[in-house]
């Protein structure tokens, strides 16, 4: 008589997939993830001029040096499956205050898209964010993809626009999360005020 053994329990795409930070060499792959999520994901959104201004955009010398301070700087995190880079999302100083971290470069492959791996990086982003003292959030978000953000408890603050030439400009959300200071939290003035 034989006996049945059960399967091992299967892991989700999602439960799959390691979330690190991105270490420079990857900056193309980084470039190549957010040009083809962009191009993919937002046709039907957005028109081809807007669609090819934002690809043009993500190779263009200001897009590279911005990128590449975050991921010098190690607030770039990365999923990967199998090796693949498949999302990132990372996140830099909003303004001087130290109050406000922004976050940029949230994308997500479209094949792995729906599987909560947007999810992760950006709960990772903002974990780390929280470990350097910040306590609230930005993005600017493409509208299609604002709803994603408020699943994540970000609130619309305005619209507006990002222009990227003379000639084009994205239609996009500008999006505030604020946490709640941990229980016991004492701000302490700079100068010992």
């Amino acid at each position: 008589m034989s006996t049945l053994t059960p399967a091992p329990a299967r892991q989700s795409v999602g439960q799959a997939v390691d979330i690190a930070v991105v270490p420079i060499d990857d900056m193309s792959g980084i470039r190549y993830l957010h040009a083809s999520s962009a191009r993919r994901l937002a046709a039907g959104l957005l028109s081809d001029a807007e669609i090819t201004a934002f690809t043009q955009h993500v190779y263009s010398a200001a897009y590279s040096t911005r990128l590449s301070d975050v991921v010098v700087e190690d607030r770039m995190t990365g999923a990967r499956l199998s090796g693949e880079l498949i999302g990132t999302a990372g996140w830099l100083p909003a303004n001087d205050s130290g109050s406000t971290a922004r976050l940029i470069g949230v994308f997500v492959s479209p094949l792995y898209a729906r599987l909560g791996i947007g999810r992760r990086v950006v709960e990772a982003a903002e974990a780390q964010a929280r470990r350097a003292g910040f306590s609230s959030f930005t993005i600017r978000a493409p509208l299609g993809s604002s709803d994603f953000f408020d699943h994540m408890g970000y609130q619309v603050a305005s619209h507006g626009v990002w222009s990227l030439t003379r000639d084009v400009a994205l239609p996009v959300a500008f999006m505030r999360k604020f946490d709640p200071p941990p229980q016991g939290f004492v701000v302490q003035l700079r100068g010992g005020h």
